[in-house]
């Protein structure tokens, strides 16, 4: 893959707090106002999570990125079960992207009409206590995503607009914390 203009790119390593140009912030899966959420920086990660039940953390550009974009978000995560870990684009009132968890992998989208899955393999897995790579290629209609180098798509989403682009984890059920940290996050234009 050809990467193009760098739009957005965080690089945890040495951080003690964001910079103004990302946000961090939690809300509940199914939407709402969204609120200040704090980061742990250390060990060269921001770590982010939630043990509340249905809720999502994440970390953002501050800005809206083009509808075409390619992310990249390096991190790792205990990935207990509860964990769903994704990378978004084009997140207004929509949203579509790739989610990663210990049952598998999915591709989906947020529309006026539901959440659909695009996409779902079961041993499409990322490691746990490890770095993973997610990677998420949107242009035109057609998403791609990566899994630790590992490539499936394309699939067509009806997601059509600009938007956030956002790391996210969230918590299923609340048994447990699910958190992840954060190495980095890179969004360019794909070339």
């Amino acid at each position: 893959m050809t990467l193009g203009l760098a739009l957005a790119s965080l690089n945890c390593g040495g951080l003690v707090a964001l910079p103004s140009s990302f946000v961090s912030e939690v809300d509940n899966i199914e939407g709402g106002a969204s609120r200040s959420l704090p980061v742990r920086f250390a060990g060269g990660a921001c770590t982010i999570g939630t043990s509340t039940a249905r809720t999502v953390a994440r970390i953002r550009p501050t800005l809206v990125m083009p509808t075409d974009v390619v992310a990249i978000a390096d991190f790792t995560s205990d990935l207990l079960p509860p964990a769903v870990i994704n990378v978004n684009v084009r997140c207004t009132a929509e949203c579509v992207g790739a989610s990663v968890e210990l049952s598998g992998s999915t591709v989906s989208e947020a529309v006026a009409s539901g959440t659909h899955a695009l996409f779902r393999m079961q041993h499409i897995r990322p490691l746990p206590k490890v770095a993973n790579r997610l990677v998420v290629s949107i242009s035109g209609t057609a998403i791609r995503f990566w899994l630790n180098g590992i490539g499936f798509g394309p699939f067509h989403t009806a997601v059509a607009a600009p938007g956030y682009v956002g790391f996210n984890v969230a918590n299923r059920d609340g048994s447990v914390p699910a958190e992840a940290a954060l190495v980095r996050l890179q969004v360019f234009a794909p070339a």
